[in-house]
């Protein structure tokens, strides 16, 4: 039934204590459903207090308090190493930066939590901008807290793999700069419209967010040496990833020249059994 199919969307949040807005549930759903009967669905099941609405949250169960906790936990975390993020925006090869998985959500649990980050750099430089991002992070001992999950350069910008997983990352991730890459990156990957059928690609940086002013388009691109010692790098982290994490490889790691996708930690099975569980109950 379509009220078990929002109680469903609506608890994927609950399992991490916190809620979603209503439009953030709409969106979320993998079936299309028109937004009027979507609201009215909404309403009723607030009415006879099967759902609460609080400060626009959408509650099924008591994750009230712990979503705000969270909230505040997130936010903190980000200004705790927002002079380290910005370092990051500032490389000249950097074209946009968002914040995913927990960070994205608002959902940090502790305050040992990482930064999750998607990056797109300019065409042949991912990995020399990978490699000035692991040195800089070493250099201010914050490794292991600026965690480069996803990186792509503007030449390679469709995002692997397919499924609702990625297109719930990729809609949810939180622009710090250059928030109109988000809907270029939504536009090369198309696929996501069949994973989140009610989806809107219109994107912004929140202020709060925001590292520094957006930057001017860049097209120009002179062919120089850098290209050559970009690939040199690409095969030296290549044959490295490759020794010690045989068994990611092509899964949760996936290596290529304009394309790094480095979780080591994979949650996509969790949500693909949330999708899987709401199709089936399409009626």
């Amino acid at each position: 039934m379509i009220r078990e199919q929002l109680m469903t969307t609506i608890k994927m949040a609950h399992r991490y204590g916190n809620g979603f807005t209503r439009e953030q549930v709409y969106q979320f759903l993998p079936i299309k459903m028109d937004r009027y009967r979507f609201n009215s669905m909404v309403d009723a099941l607030v009415s006879t207090q099967q759902l609460r609405e609080v400060q626009s949250i959408l509650l099924a169960e008591n994750v009230y308090n712990s979503h705000f906790r969270h909230q505040l936990l997130s936010r903190g975390i980000f200004d705790a190493y927002k002079i380290y993020l910005k370092v990051f925006a500032h490389l000249p090869w950097v074209r946009f930066m968002a914040l995913t998985g927990s960070n994205a959500f608002e959902s940090c649990c502790h305050e040992e939590d990482d930064i999750d980050l998607f990056v797109v750099t300019a065409g042949d430089r991912l990995w020399i901008t990978y490699l000035w991002m692991v040195l800089l992070s070493k250099l201010t001992n914050k490794r292991k807290y600026l965690c480069l999950n996803y990186l792509v350069d503007e030449d390679h910008l469709t995002v692997y793999p397919h499924n609702y997983f990625a297109a719930v990352q990729l809609l949810q991730m939180r622009p710090l700069f250059n928030a109109h890459y988000k809907e270029k990156l939504i536009a090369k990957n198309s696929w996501i419209f069949n994973e989140l059928p009610n989806m809107t690609t219109q994107s912004n940086t929140e202020p709060f967010y925001r590292l520094k002013n957006d930057d001017p388009i860049k097209k120009i691109r002179f062919h120089n040496p850098m290209r050559h010692i970009n690939r040199y790098i690409f095969k030296t982290y290549a044959r490295r990833l490759q020794k010690k994490y045989t068994s990611l490889i092509g899964n949760s790691i996936i290596l290529r020249k304009g394309e790094a996708k480095l979780h080591r930690v994979d949650y996509s099975r969790s949500y693909d059994n949330h999708v899987n569980t709401l199709k089936r109950k399409v009626v």
